[in-house]
């Protein structure tokens, strides 16, 4: 009986023992519950505040690249108003050269008939003067001999008779002579006038010719100053860029680091727990280390929760940068495009300028 007593005494010891175990591990429950909803608390706390920062952030650079790509644009349409008044003025010019090419062409044209039609005259007043004198040479001794052979006036008479007619005859040939000659000489007086005004109107030609071309040639080096400029500020934006895309390999380094060090705290929260549902006598000691240690818990889901954010905000960045690197491409591409075009416009328009400018000097 005595036996049975001690082991009922000690049944009852065990169960005290027990049920106040049970009443500290509940207390201790309770407790961690309430460290627990308290931290989760902080965390959607953090996770608020963390949110607004990100939208204050991403406005931010939503705002810069407006910025930026309203500039760009701007510079942009700015650079292709310049470049369309050029070739406007361009092709102005080039009308204008084909219309005094083609009124040059004309005059020489014209000169070259006038200048034929002096080469005749002078050619027919040669043969006219060689025929007279071969008429004054040949002419009278066989008239007197015809006269002689077939005529039976007397030889004073015809010879007097002769010489009249032959008298009236020249003043008739000089005043025919003099006035064909004065005309050739008004019509040489006036081709003269006309060459000399054309080429004071060539000098004139060349003169704004060359000035054009100055004027041209300033433009185009404001303009390649300015695509110079627009280059280098694209450099720097590449150099931006390329720290930014370092900065999110770093991030993602971290991040990854960051996703082992969570698996692994996983794992041990997940034994913890295992051990924590299941207690035994065995067990005491690491069921209070879990309770005095709930800080490594709580620690795996906040880098749960900022593992997520961090991932989101290295996509974002990963998106912006994308979008800018194809938005930096294709201005790259439209200015080299403008710079090239309006550089052969230019190189054209000169070699046509000098071609025209020469042959005016050959012609003159």
């Amino acid at each position: 009986r005595e036996q049975l007593e001690k082991e009922i005494q000690q049944l009852k010891q065990s169960l005290d023992l027990n049920q106040e175990k049970e009443r500290e591990y509940n207390d201790l429950k309770q407790k961690l519950t309430e460290e627990i909803e308290e931290y989760k608390k902080k965390i959607d706390d953090l996770q608020t505040q963390h949110q607004f920062q990100e939208n204050e952030l991403r406005q931010e650079i939503e705002r810069l690249k407006q910025d930026k790509t309203q500039e760009q644009q701007q510079v942009a349409e700015s650079l292709c108003n310049e470049l369309a008044t050029t070739n406007t003025e361009i092709s102005t010019l080039r009308a204008e050269l084909d219309a005094k090419n083609a009124e040059i062409s004309t005059l020489q044209t014209e000169l070259d008939q006038v200048k034929s039609t002096i080469s005749q005259l002078e050619e027919r007043l040669h043969q006219e003067h060689e025929k007279q004198r071969q008429i004054l040479t040949d002419l009278l001794p066989s008239d007197i001999r015809n006269q002689l052979s077939h005529d039976n006036q007397d030889f004073n008479q015809w010879l007097s008779s002769y010489r009249q007619l032959f008298e009236s005859s020249i003043e008739s040939s000089k005043k025919i002579l003099q006035e064909e000659s004065a005309a050739v000489k008004l019509e040489n007086d006036q081709l003269h006038k006309n060459m000399n005004d054309i080429e004071s109107q060539l000098r004139e030609i060349e003169k704004t010719v060359q000035y054009k071309e100055e004027t041209l040639l300033t433009e185009l080096k404001s303009k390649d100053a300015t695509l110079e400029n627009i280059r280098n500020e694209n450099e720097q934006l590449n150099d931006e860029l390329q720290r930014l895309r370092n900065e999110i390999q770093r991030l993602q380094s971290a991040h990854d680091a960051t996703i082992s060090e969570v698996s692994a705290l996983k794992l041990q929260l997940d034994d913890r727990f295992l051990v924590a549902a299941h207690p035994s006598p065995v067990d005491v000691d690491q069921s209070f280390e879990l309770v005095k240690h709930p800080s490594s818990v709580l620690s795996s889901l906040v880098i749960d929760v900022r593992a997520e954010q961090l991932n989101e905000l290295i996509r974002s960045g990963k998106e912006a940068l994308e979008h800018q690197d194809s938005l930096t491409q294709q201005l790259d591409k439209h200015l080299n495009d403008l710079h090239r075009s309006g550089t052969g416009e230019t190189s054209t328009s000169s070699a046509d300028e000098s071609t025209v400018l020469s042959s005016s000097d050959q012609q003159s």
